[in-house]
């Protein structure tokens, strides 16, 4: 492993000076590469196809099984192994291990997302620390236009209320152009990931008297894309499309 927990843990806080506030508030990211070498079975046909374009149709989310992730460290230690000797199980189990799994949006040989487990506090950020490491020392494994970074973060619903939620857009709303700046131009356009589309603080004064939940009332409405004509109750519904996603709260 590299260096002990505790070491680890002083480096972080000394390099990322915010990670002295970091919580114990659970998280989970998502790190899309390309490069990545496996096979995928397809027990259907009774055959095995090596990746060429990154995922096959319709198999997107499935986990590619350790056992046929062919790509090695640059001494010829096996992808599994090395996290395994870092400390970091990576299996086909997506509730308790890291796991690459399929993602058609990922366009490039090898094609692939890692997916982590619920991650928590300084021992959550040491884990990821150790992950990226070990990426970015197979030279194979990049990323290009195509790949995205996602950092999923926890709530507890008795803690992050009508209010938390309102603050939050609050605060998105006054840094969100800052945000979008920092993106190449293609991409700050992305349809998939669009600005908040609703001037929150006149939304506000006209509707504060509201008996709804202010930010439920908020979110689903004509300015941030709601359809009357889709399920609020559908995933990939269309308010899910902005930067700061609420609807899967």
């Amino acid at each position: 492993m590299r260096g002990s927990s505790i070491d680890l843990e002083s480096r972080l806080k000394e390099r990322i000076p915010m990670a002295r506030y970091f919580t114990d508030r659970p998280f989970g990211v998502e790190i899309e590469t390309i490069g990545l070498n496996y096979k995928i079975p397809l027990k259907k046909k009774g055959i095995v196809h090596r990746s060429k374009v990154g995922s096959l149709n319709g198999n997107d989310g499935i986990i590619i099984e350790p056992d046929n992730i062919l790509t090695s460290s640059p001494k010829g230690v096996p992808l599994t192994k090395a996290f395994q000797d870092s400390g970091i199980t990576l299996g086909a189990d997506g509730l308790n291990d890291w796991s690459f799994v399929l993602d058609g949006s990922i366009k490039g040989i090898g094609g692939s997302e890692l997916v982590s487990p619920i991650l928590s506090g300084m021992e959550g950020l040491r884990d990821f620390y150790n992950v990226l490491m070990l990426l970015k020392d197979i030279p194979e494994i990049q990323a290009n236009e195509t790949c995205g970074f996602h950092v999923h973060h926890g709530v507890e619903m008795e803690n992050y209320m009508d209010s938390q939620l309102f603050e939050l857009l609050r605060i998105v709303s006054i840094f969100e152009n800052y945000i979008y700046i920092l993106l190449p131009e293609d991409r700050s356009e992305n349809y998939y990931c669009k600005p908040l589309e609703i001037d929150l603080y006149e939304w506000f004064r006209n509707n504060r008297r509201s008996q709804t939940p202010i930010v439920q009332k908020l979110w689903y409405s004509p300015q941030n894309q709601d359809n009357p004509n889709v399920s609020r109750n559908k995933k990939y519904h269309p308010t899910r499309y902005h930067g700061l996603n609420l609807h899967s709260y």
